[in-house]
């Protein structure tokens, strides 16, 4: 919903900023992204003879990014996954914080659900040879401005129903990330009226509970707390210095898949930009002597088992079931280079940033917004992609997902209790 730096894609959305370009802050804006993995888009071709199976297949595969339809509130892009198999994704808009805002997100969701139905409804026969059901988009998007009539779609056996894979993006000011990581994590407990409070404030559909993602924001966010209280800091401290745990603590299992799946809760403004968010006297005094101080906060929050900070930053490789040569992925990147760079204006987990990168797609949308902040009465804050809800929704769950996310996000930062008309 937020266009990336590298990105082509064709966008009605918000554009990114690098660090040498304006600061000027998003005003209060949520966006979603929804996967729909079910379904794999290629380009109806016919193999040449001299044509390997690698080069025919970039030839029909779409590249990430590639815009193929468009209404007022939404697109439908191309995108691909760890395997570079293209599949579909929808992209809706960032919608102002408002009622108006709320009831045009559920009115996006309900038009992307229809077409989708109105794929599914239209999905033929297995085709003989393979299995596979065959589909040509333009057979269902033939009214509008379809932007490749050859498109196709492959849906495997047995059901063609498309499921959901939901992202919200949105700002949340430094001083509330302990209260929303806490609300995100849950707690240890299944009391049903704890669990009903959950629902209520649109957790349940946003929650990492039960996941090891969940024990670690639980854990960032105590330690975080008992660390702020003790030393008098700001609530701008605590929430900085929890997400900066959340993000060790995560990173140190590694990840089964591309390098930003190690979070739940991904940064698209960089780090770099949440630490000149600080009262200014905090940030004098964690830069004094390279971090050192900063440093020593760290270790001594961290669990033992993850707190020597000259190990990389992904302890055991990005990879968990891959290639050697993909486990050693990023082993250049230290946590302490990470957190003293941080502190000097640069935020090494990007794309941008990374020395001699690699595959640095692999670092894709890691800070990818540079130092752009969204602004919530008055306060500049870094915008974050909440990834860590669950996974494959049905229809009516991923539209429960967009209502309750959107109300949540919208009474924490209106200071309410109950949404309105509830």
């Amino acid at each position: 919903m937020f266009q990336e730096r590298g990105r082509t894609r064709k966008s009605t959305s918000l554009q990114s900023q690098s660090n040498g370009e304006s600061k000027t802050p998003i005003q209060c804006l949520i966006g979603y992204e929804f996967e729909i993995a079910d379904w794999i888009l290629f380009k109806e071709q016919e193999r040449q003879p001299e044509q390997t199976d690698l080069e025919y297949r970039e030839a029909s595969s779409y590249k990430k990014g590639t815009l193929l339809y468009e209404e007022e509130l939404w697109q439908m892009v191309a995108d691909t996954d760890v395997r570079r198999t293209p599949y579909m994704e929808f992209v809706t808009k960032p919608f102002p914080e408002t009622i108006e805002g709320y009831g045009q997100a559920l009115d996006a969701f309900s038009e992307i659900r229809t077409l989708c139905q109105q794929i599914w409804q239209s999905v033929p026969e297995p085709h003989p040879d393979d299995n596979f059901r065959y589909l040509p988009l333009s057979d269902v998007i033939n009214f509008l401005n379809l932007a490749d009539e050859n498109a196709m779609l492959q849906t495997k056996l047995p059901n063609p129903a498309p499921t959901f894979s939901p992202q919200t993006t949105a700002g949340v000011v430094l001083s509330e990330l302990p209260a929303v990581f806490a609300k995100l994590a849950g707690s240890y407990l299944t009391d049903p009226e704890d669990l009903a409070a959950r629902k209520r404030q649109g957790q349940e559909y946003m929650s990492t509970n039960g996941t090891p993602g969940s024990f670690a924001l639980r854990y960032a966010v105590d330690r975080s707390r008992d660390l702020t209280q003790s030393w008098g800091l700001s609530k701008h401290f605590e929430g900085f210095f929890s997400y900066v745990l959340f993000y060790l603590i995560q990173a140190y299992g590694g990840t089964s898949s591309y390098a930003k799946n190690f979070t739940s809760i991904l940064a698209r403004t960089d780090f770099a930009r949440m630490f000149e968010l600080l009262p200014l006297e905090e940030q004098e005094w964690l830069k004094e002597n390279n971090a050192s101080e900063f440093l020593d906060l760290i270790e001594w929050a961290l669990p033992e088992h993850a707190n020597n900070l000259d190990t990389p930053f992904f302890f055991r490789g990005i990879f968990l079931n891959m290639p050697a040569t993909h486990h050693q992925m990023l082993k250049r990147l230290t946590r302490r280079t990470w957190l003293v760079d941080i502190t000097k204006g640069m935020d090494r987990l990007t794309e941008r940033n990374f020395p001699n990168r690699l595959r640095a797609y692999e670092m894709e949308s890691l800070g990818a917004m540079g130092d752009k902040t969204d602004e919530i009465k008055g306060i500049q804050a870094p915008i974050l992609e909440f990834r860590g809800g669950r996974k494959r929704l049905t229809p009516d769950e991923a539209e429960d997902y967009v209502s309750e996310s959107f109300k949540m996000l919208l009474l924490l930062h209106e200071g309410q209790d109950t949404f309105w008309g509830e």
